[in-house]
């Protein structure tokens, strides 16, 4: 079962948005995006390939290679040769955004990426405080092992 979700870049009172299709749920999107995409540039290059399958740490795939890796990006136009104009980012509004029906929408706004609950009323809803939470602090406790690791050679 796939957890959809909308990934967008915030300017001013717009968003380029784009659909995914697999893995939305906080736990695996919110780490891969603040890990792998947590710059204007890198968001901005993430958006600019239209709606994705999946979205992995790599914007596209070794050179030779077939673009199905775990660890690439799977995007609907470049890999899977659909119509552009079906699956090109879309720019929506707030009121617009926070309306569609998906369950998480990840926007890089202030210089890192916010959660939000999607399929709203249109009003821009609370961020999900417990998903950033979270990512914090498992962020943190990889950091406390790396360390122990690092002190026990």
């Amino acid at each position: 079962m796939s957890t959809h979700s909308l990934i967008a870049l915030r300017s001013g009172d717009t968003y380029q948005t784009i659909y995914c299709h697999w893995d939305g749920y906080p736990d695996y999107m919110l780490k891969m995006l603040s890990e792998n995409y947590n710059s204007w540039d890198r968001a901005s290059q993430l958006i600019s390939f239209g709606d994705a399958s999946s979205i992995g740490p790599k914007l596209s795939p070794e050179e030779g290679k077939e673009s199905e890796q775990d660890e690439c990006c799977v995007f609907y136009h470049r890999d899977r040769k659909e119509d552009w104009n079906s699956c090109r980012p879309v720019c929506y509004v707030a009121k617009e955004l926070f309306k569609q029906n998906t369950p998480y929408i990840y926007v890089f706004e202030n210089g890192g990426w916010t959660v939000y609950p999607g399929g709203r009323d249109g009003r821009v809803p609370s961020p999900l405080q417990w998903a950033m939470q979270k990512y914090t602090e498992t962020k943190q406790k990889a950091e406390e092992i790396k360390n122990e690791n690092t002190s026990a050679l």
